[in-house]
């Protein structure tokens, strides 16, 4: 084999090292699109380089010349040493095709004769090749359709930062928004869990659900987005009006949701074993938010106790209040008020200079300090949260003016909030992802709301 097929074999191994070594370090971690092509495209390179010398090398092999008997003239099997018919000794045979002679056997082992099936190792190597590199190319299929039917997608934005200018144009829906999937958009009115009016900031009352303190947003306009943000789908900063609301304080807990599964009306959080006995017997485990679900998940609980996700304009002018701040409690980050990647986080963007003490998400209340001007706590940091809005990186620049509840349609919703799972800038009370709405992830919460 030449020395760039074996290159290409080599550079086809290291590559499926790569994602295996990613996969069992970090279970969470999700391949950008450009490496799934890279891969694929090595192991085509690899198929095509090889398959011809695989074929000729059998080709050969099945072409062996069958030797000819000096003394009767009888064409033996290929291995024959004694002629078949008169049992003479082949000392030499000849192609029955030209008649020329063929080295004969060597029996001192020193050479290989046309009928040596002796193992030749740049024989086999073509071989191998083809089969890892239609294993990685099968695998890289298996893998992009469970991505699309799972709605993994790329839910990880380009890490920046926030002076930095991105474009995410690549992650915007391909297809245009239908608007005969307005249906699943929840309306601003949603559910009715009380009739308590929502006019002063400080009102409280607690769900008799689920035992879940709401907290009451005024009505009136606020400025949403940002003009001088690092991502474009944050642009630009507009006026909008919002009805008053009723937002929980926290994200919603382990044992909140489990009550849910436990009636019958939730679905069990993926990838999460013994999730009842652990909510029941782990100490702390019941007060963290509750992951490893996706936006029909959350809905589905939020419907149960009788309210609904926010929209993405309820869930920000809970977060930033009305003077426009950059994080729920100011415009200043403090690594103190939030769970956020720092060096207990795996992400290559943490914070290797603070330590919270959590490696992944922190009990719901947990940073007092971070709470927004509403009241309303962990809006930066611990996990990002659902909301009811279509992700379109240019809605801003058409939003509606009153109770916004975002695009008819697309193929992402949004998230807001930040997590431990990344950096502090991600903690922006503008900061904007999108994910698959079938997408679960160890940092994607939520939280509920309410229309008086």
């Amino acid at each position: 084999m030449k020395l760039s097929k074996k290159l290409l074999l080599i550079a086809m191994i290291l590559v499926s090292a790569y994602f295996i070594v990613n996969v069992i370090s970090n279970p969470a971690w999700q391949p950008d699109w450009w490496q799934i092509l890279v891969v694929g495209l090595v192991g085509v390179v690899n198929f095509i380089a090889n398959f011809r010398q695989a074929f000729e090398i059998k080709q050969s092999q099945d072409n062996r010349h069958s030797p000819v008997c000096q003394d009767c003239g009888h064409v033996n099997h290929v291995d024959s040493r004694y002629c078949e018919k008169c049992g003479h000794y082949i000392i030499e045979w000849s192609s029955p095709m030209s008649n020329k002679p063929v080295q004969a056997i060597d029996n001192s082992g020193g050479g290989k004769s046309a009928g040596d099936k002796s193992f030749n190792v740049n024989d086999a190597l073509p071989i191998v090749a083809i089969v890892i590199a239609a294993i990685v190319v099968v695998g890289l299929v298996v893998l992009v359709i469970v991505l699309k039917l799972t709605g993994a997608g790329p839910t990880n934005l380009p890490t920046v930062v926030p002076t930095q200018e991105v474009t995410i144009s690549s992650l915007t829906p391909t297809q245009p928004l239908d608007p005969t999937t307005a249906s699943t958009a929840i309306p601003l009115a949603g559910a009715q869990e009380s009739d308590t009016s929502c006019s002063e900031i400080g009102q409280t009352y607690i769900s008799q659900k689920d035992g879940m303190p709401l907290l009451c947003v005024p009505a009136g306009e606020f400025t949403m987005g940002r003009d001088d943000a690092g991502m474009s789908d944050q642009k630009p900063a507009h006026v909008v009006y919002v009805d008053s609301f009723w937002i929980d304080k926290t994200e919603v807990t382990n044992q909140m949701y489990s009550d849910c599964v436990s009636a019958g009306d939730c679905a069990l959080p993926t990838k999460t074993e013994n999730y009842l006995d652990r909510v029941a017997n782990e100490a702390g485990y019941g007060q963290r938010p509750v992951v490893y679900i996706s936006w029909d998940d959350a809905q589905k609980y939020c419907n149960w106790v009788g309210r609904r996700l926010p929209t993405e304009a309820e869930w920000e002018k809970a977060a930033r209040g009305t003077d426009q701040r950059l994080y729920p409690w100011g415009n200043t980050w403090e690594s103190d008020r939030a769970n956020y990647c720092d060096v207990n986080c795996e992400n290559d963007g943490k914070d290797s200079s603070h330590n919270d003490g959590y490696r992944w998400t922190a009990p719901v209340g947990n940073y007092p300090d971070g709470t927004s001007p509403y009241g309303a706590l962990d809006m930066a940091g611990n996990v990002d949260e659902w909301v009811s809005d279509w992700y379109d990186e240019d809605y801003y620049t058409e939003s509606e003016i009153d109770n916004p509840t975002g695009p008819l349609g697309g193929d992402y919703r949004v998230v807001r909030g930040g997590s431990w799972f990344y950096e502090y800038f991600r903690c922006q009370t503008t900061d904007r992802r999108l994910s698959g709405q079938s997408n679960v992830t160890s940092y994607i919460g939520f939280r509920c709301a309410v229309s008086p």
